[in-house]
Parts: structure tokens; sequence; C-alpha cells
């Protein structure tokens, strides 16, 4: 593909990847070593991997072109109470 720029915004997309799943790790290599605790561990990576679970379901409706307006996905799943 001849589009200009194309490859340095794809090397800094896996450049950004790869170093985000390196902290990640380092991050629970780091509990590892620290607090010797694998229980602690555990609860760090999920505690660093929560927030993603949270926000991508609404990330997702918000983004949806095929849900129609924007906040669709809100007022058909919790309607108003009169």
């Amino acid at each position: 593909m001849r589009v200009p720029g194309f490859a340095r915004l794809y090397a800094g997309l896996l450049l950004g990847r790869v170093g985000g799943s390196m902290t990640f790790v380092a991050l629970v290599l780091f509990v590892l070593e620290r607090y010797h605790s694998p229980q602690l561990a555990g609860a760090t990576a999920f505690m660093a991997f929560l927030p993603g679970v949270v926000v991508s379901p609404l990330a997702g409706a918000l983004l949806d072109p095929s849900a129609g307006p924007v906040w669709s996905f809100w007022t058909t799943r919790w309607p108003r109470r009169r």
C-alpha cells in the first residue's frame, strides 16, 4: 500500500501495543518478586484488566453505527419511569 505515513502510523501502533503488554507483564512480575504472593499478583492482573472490561461494552454501544443514535443503547435498555 502506498499511503503516505501509513508505515509510520502502523509502526507506532505496533510499538504501543507491545509496550502496553510488556508493562502488564512487568507489573505482575514486580509484584511477584516484591511480595512473593501469587494471590496478590493475580489481584494486580485483574485490577489492571478491569477498566477495559468495564469500558468496552459502553464504547462498543457508542461506536456502533447500526444502533442508530449514539445513546440508543441507554434509551432502549432502561426506559424512563413515569
